[in-house]
């Protein structure tokens, strides 16, 4: 672990006492991890570096001056996307003070299917992907409505920063492969619901990601965002139910903060949940749609008691 020294560095979360150890911090925080910025001074001593030199990623990596436990293996990560990409979510994590709650049950390998609750803004899924990113050096791919793939420019730079379009063969494969797959089940109909109806998901018909988890036999992991309705005020409006009805267009009227369209200053946090393991199956299995349901309602009553958790505090000494 590598020492951290200078007066103070900035996190997600405001600021931390020089010379605290990483490892330290997240202990003390029962798993709160924050995503941390570049310290003014990192020191390794070359015991702790494995005896040698502790290495500087290429200057425009998407992890710049990032606290690494390992040298960097094969080819830095190349997204220019990402790179320009990248301030911006700083910037939106710093105004927002965001956090990962329970950060240690994302996994660094293997396949697993991470299903979120879906806000208006929806960057809070960029920052999430951008945590697990920097922390366990894992691309995360997710999955995007399949109407914004229908623009060819936005498909060019949805599959650029890791979004691919959200069909099930897309999903399989790429759980199957061993990846870490995000979905939002609710998608654009839970994202425009107005604020009377926040905190709640709109997965009643939305089984999709219940029969993928079965299917690839990969655990569910829940990532569950409460505040993120609170960025906007989305005003009941029968046009926006129109809309989206007939043309799938998300019209919604809202407002930020005071008068303007500004995301709300609200504190982020994302809750991350065990895994929830899918009931075994084989092909042909008569009671297949049974299970299905079953774990369908298991997972949704679970998002929900984890939406709950928002006037919680986290455990962290900056909540």
């Amino acid at each position: 672990m590598y020492r951290l020294e200078g007066k103070d560095y900035l996190s997600i979360t405001g600021y931390l006492p020089g010379n605290q150890r990483l490892g330290e911090g997240l202990r003390g925080s029962a798993g709160l991890l924050p995503v941390l910025f570049p310290p003014r001074k990192q020191t390794p001593s070359a015991s702790e570096s494995g005896g040698q030199p502790f290495p500087t990623p290429p200057p425009k990596s998407i992890l710049p001056r990032m606290i690494l436990r390992k040298p960097l293996v094969g080819k830095p990560l190349e997204d220019e996307k990402l790179e320009k990409l990248w301030p911006i979510l700083k910037f939106l994590a710093t105004y927002h003070r965001y956090q990962v709650d329970g950060f240690d049950r994302i996994p660094k390998r293997g396949r697993a299917l991470v299903v979120t609750n879906h806000s208006l803004a929806t960057y809070d899924l960029l920052l999430l992907g951008a945590a697990i990113l920097r922390q366990n050096r894992r691309h995360p791919v997710a999955l995007g409505d399949r109407k914004l793939f229908a623009l060819p420019w936005m498909a060019k730079w949805m599959t650029r920063i890791g979004v691919v379009e959200g069909n099930p063969k897309n999903a399989e494969t790429a759980l199957r492969d061993g990846k870490l797959v995000i979905v939002a089940p609710g998608g654009m109909k839970e994202a425009i619901r107005p604020s009377t109806q926040k905190r709640r998901i709109a997965w009643k018909n939305r089984k999709g990601f219940a029969q993928l988890a079965i299917r690839t036999q990969a655990p569910v992991i829940l990532a569950a965002c409460p505040k993120a309705d609170d960025l906007y005020n989305v005003l009941p409006n029968p046009l926006t139910k129109l809309l989206y009805r007939k043309l799938r267009i998300p019209f919604v009227v809202m407002k930020g903060w005071g008068p303007t369209l500004l995301p709300k200053p609200v504190k982020l946090v994302h809750h991350i949940s065990g895994k929830i393991r899918p009931p075994r199956w084989k092909e042909g299995d008569p009671r297949f749609e049974e299970k299905v349901n079953r774990f369908h309602d298991r997972v949704s009553k679970a998002m929900e008691e984890l939406l709950a958790k928002t006037g919680k505090k986290t455990g962290s000494p900056f909540a």
